[in-house]
């Protein structure tokens, strides 16, 4: 037991190995990392209590340190294990952190980091194979310019926050995420904070090429409240693929949330390619959710089970192909008695882009002359320009 610092690396230190070692009950952390120590090696610890278990010091350039194998419990309120908030010109490098354990984490506030796992301005950065359990702030905090973050293969088990926080509050925004193949149960129990979160902070650039793939959700989100399994926000070169949601809580009928939020509509230069695709979605409220311009989305083999919301709703723009997705259809045909001027509902989820329509009263032209995101409306004329016949017209509406 000390009251401030058990272990301290200095700048300049190098191949240090911390192992089969207690802390309990220090001070201010267990292991502070300072200046440019690298080549470090923390395993097969157990870390209790404290302010920080591990931390770098604001002005640490750290390279190549190893977290593997690790016990960290919380216990005390305000508590993180692992705080990295490093400079941004040149921060913490290669840092893995690797099959360890986060228990019972009680954060009191979300002012600032508090993460199990919060850093800033890293590089390099692999978290693999961790069990998160019972955690009351968030998983993993990650913002400023922090870029080539990889968050796989993890156990997220029961998280009051998000489990995965992204955030750009820095010019130079943030890059190359991937969050792949994790388990993510009972995750964002709290108003407006998602099991896996994208967005922007302020007017600063937002992140890009991020990929959300083959993860699984389960039981994630607060009754009553706008909670999503995934939301991404400011984002540009997307790929939200593969991933597996069920149960997801909110603000919908029946306490049902909105699996996926995409929305692009703060990123009027998103040029880069995005796409939803090959997601399995039941029982929530709505399955995906789109907005904002794209210059190239593709949306396609997605499927929504047993949901009692919508199951696509879109108000994106820009170039989008829409694919099969089950049970959201992209084309709708019919025949409708209908007069001049009069409106037609297509039961699409979206504006179509296209709706041909053809008269039955020989003689008789049809046109369309708007199109909204429930009806479009026709104009039935004779050769004379003049209103023609109330009639069935035939009509198709594709996306």
């Amino acid at each position: 037991e000390v009251d401030a610092l058990a272990v301290r690396l200095n700048s300049g230190s190098r191949y240090t190995t911390i192992r089969d070692c207690t802390f309990d009950n220090f001070g201010t952390a267990a292991i502070y990392i300072a200046g440019d120590a690298s080549d470090t090696i923390v395993q097969g610890n157990t870390i209790r209590g404290g302010k920080y278990q591990m931390l770098w010091h604001d002005d640490s350039t750290s390279a190549r340190t190893k977290i593997i194998g690790n016990t960290f419990e919380g216990l005390t309120e305000g508590s993180e294990a692992i705080e990295i908030n490093t400079p941004g010109a040149a921060g913490a490098t290669d840092v893995e952190i690797v099959g360890n354990t986060f228990h019972a984490f009680k954060g009191t506030t979300l002012d600032g980091f508090v993460g199990v796992i919060g850093m800033a301005n890293c590089a390099g950065v692999l978290i693999e194979g961790n069990i998160f359990i019972d955690n009351a702030i968030r998983g993993c905090h990650i913002e400023d310019r922090s870029h080539d973050i990889q968050i796989i293969g993890n156990r997220f088990l029961g998280c009051t926050y998000s489990a995965v926080y992204c955030v750009s509050i820095a010019a130079g925004g943030m890059r190359n995420f991937t969050v792949a193949n994790n388990e993510f149960r009972e995750c964002g129990k709290t108003a407006n904070e998602h099991a896996v979160m994208f967005e922007a902070g302020g007017a600063h650039p937002a992140r890009e090429n991020v990929s959300i793939t083959n993860n699984q959700f389960y039981n994630c989100g607060l009754a009553g409240a706008a909670t999503y399994a995934i939301f991404v926000y400011y984002c540009d070169t997307v790929d939200i693929s593969g991933n597996t949601i069920v149960g997801q809580i909110g603000n919908g009928t029946a306490n049902r949330g909105t699996a996926i939020v995409y929305d692009g509509n703060a990123f009027p230069a998103a040029t880069g390619p995005c796409q939803v695709e090959g997601n399995l979605i039941n029982t929530c409220f709505g399955g995906i959710s789109l907005a904002g311009p794209f210059a190239s989305l593709l949306v396609t083999n997605n499927m929504v089970l047993n949901n009692n919301g919508t199951a696509i709703s879109s108000t994106a723009t820009g170039t989008i192909t829409w694919g099969t997705n089950p049970p959201y259809a992209t084309s709708a045909i019919g025949a409708t008695s209908v007069a001049d001027g009069g409106t037609v509902t297509h039961g699409l989820s979206v504006t179509p882009t296209t709706v041909v329509a053809t008269p039955s009263v020989s003689g008789e032209f049809v046109s369309v002359t708007a199109i909204s995101s429930t009806t479009f409306t026709v104009a039935i004329k004779t050769h004379a320009g003049a209103a023609g016949t109330t009639q069935t017209v035939y009509w198709k509406a594709s996306l």
